[in-house]
């Protein structure tokens, strides 16, 4: 049976979320009512990055356990309860979404286009395929989608990364008038446009994403949160205490003075019951950055031999000796600490 893995289990292993595989064995128990339980399922990885080979097992198959969840429901009397679910996170995979097919390459790659919504779908299920002869389309589709033209919305994304692009350059060359550049999209690319008038163009642009006469650059201010930096604020705290997420892209008011951001506060996970490689806690209101894989890896080879590494470290720079340091204290007294 094959099977994709859906969550990162080992990924010194290659056992990832989105991981193929097919089934060759498992263990089961006897649970409630008389009934077998799966304790253990193990697969063979299809295709591994490379080979893994595990003591007493064949090559590139491992074994999988059971993960538990929270689940909160309603019942009818509007009473809430929270269940606990064991289930080893795994999903049939005798088909995929084109979302979920990205980076794979597949030598038989049969594809149904008939319900893809555009263009980029169709290239991402079609471009799966290792060669032509190996690519099967199951029916129909429509020559609309990839012979239609640019949709509005995409030629105005396009046009508008296109304008950030050049703003992101002027404010790293500081020939960039102040009251421009700003965390949200749709202030800065008028003020941008304000700013220009006739002194550039789009002529380098791609054809299709020129602007033709008559067409409008400047848009209208609106008053909503993809304008107003206090509003976008106000709805990101609320979407927060409500446990949902706000993403913070295209939005800050035009000649709004913008605090800098505060430095984001990350929490080294001490739980000695983890499975996996310890690392930085994510959350929505204050995303990983690309530090934090570093700062992954450098804990983790720390962990390893603590005095071989912090000599080392020192021996590099102030900053690791700064952070292994505050690994010692992750590690003696068991604390969160704050990385900057």
């Amino acid at each position: 049976m094959p099977v994709m893995i859906r969550n990162n289990e080992a990924t010194e292993l290659c056992v990832t979320k989105g991981q193929e595989a097919v089934v060759v064995g498992w263990d089961a128990c006897d649970g409630p009512y008389g009934r077998q339980i799966l304790e253990t399922l193990f697969v063979k990885l299809v295709n591994p990055p490379k080979s893994v080979q595990l003591a007493d097992l064949p090559t590139d198959v491992i074994p999988l356990t059971k993960l538990t969840s929270s689940i909160q429901c309603k019942a009818k009397s509007d009473q809430l309860l929270q269940i606990k679910r064991q289930q080893i996170p795994i999903l049939l995979n005798f088909a995929m979404t084109d979302y979920a097919s990205q980076g794979k390459t597949r030598a038989t790659n049969v594809v149904d286009l008939g319900y893809c919504r555009d263009h980029q779908s169709y290239y991402t299920a079609l471009s799966r395929s290792s060669s032509a002869a190996g690519t099967a389309l199951i029916q129909d589709f429509s020559e609309r989608k990839i012979t239609g033209g640019i949709s509005g919305w995409l030629r105005q994304e396009f046009r508008e990364l296109n304008v950030l692009n050049e703003v992101t350059q002027l404010q790293y060359e500081r020939c960039l008038p102040s009251g421009i550049f700003g965390p949200l999209r749709n202030p800065v690319v008028r003020a941008y446009y304000v700013w220009i008038k006739t002194l550039r163009d789009d002529r380098t642009w791609h054809s299709l994403l020129q602007y033709k006469a008559g067409e409008q650059k400047i848009k209208a201010v609106e008053s909503d949160a993809t304008w107003d930096v206090d509003m976008f604020n106000a709805l990101r705290e609320a979407t927060r205490k409500n446990g949902t997420c706000v993403p913070l892209k295209r939005e800050a008011a035009e000649g709004v003075e913008v605090p800098r951001p505060a430095v984001k506060i990350a929490r080294m996970e001490t739980s000695s019951n983890s499975s996996g490689p310890r690392g930085l806690i994510w959350d929505c209101q204050d995303y990983s950055c690309a530090y934090d894989s570093l700062f992954t890896v450098l804990y983790n080879i720390w962990t390893d031999a603590p005095m071989l590494w912090s000599a080392r470290f020192d021996n590099v720079s102030e900053y690791l000796s700064i952070l292994s340091a505050g690994f010692h204290l992750v590690r003696n007294e068991s604390i969160a600490i704050e990385v900057a």
